[in-house]
């Protein structure tokens, strides 16, 4: 009967230790695509902003009340369009306006 105590206990310890494991794989590529994504994020952010920066050299104020903005979305696909709109609008005030709305949307 001791035997068979310690096969199960053994048994046991496997299963907690594949589970381990398996719960490290799972957390790690979890991870990884979550840092994938908020590095899609942060590029789309950096690639509205030095749109505009090159099209109208906003102030610092400006700046940083775009990028406050910005971290408020987090859609990659809205981030891709408004570089396309960054590049076509006729004003940075233009292009506050559109955001402003976007980000109400969203809400």
């Amino acid at each position: 009967m001791m035997r068979g105590v310690s096969f199960i206990e053994e048994w046991i310890e496997e299963g907690i230790r594949k589970g381990k494991e398996e719960g490290k794989r799972e957390g790690l590529q979890q991870g990884l695509q979550q840092g994938l994504q908020q590095g899609l994020l942060q590029a789309r952010r950096e690639a509205v902003i030095d749109v505009l920066v090159t099209r109208f050299d906003p102030s610092y104020r400006h700046l940083r009340t775009l990028e406050t903005r910005l971290e408020r979305i987090e859609d990659p696909e809205t981030l891709r369009e408004l570089v396309s709109l960054a590049a076509q609008v006729e004003s940075l005030d233009a292009f506050h306006a559109a955001l402003k709305a976007l980000i109400q949307e969203e809400e």
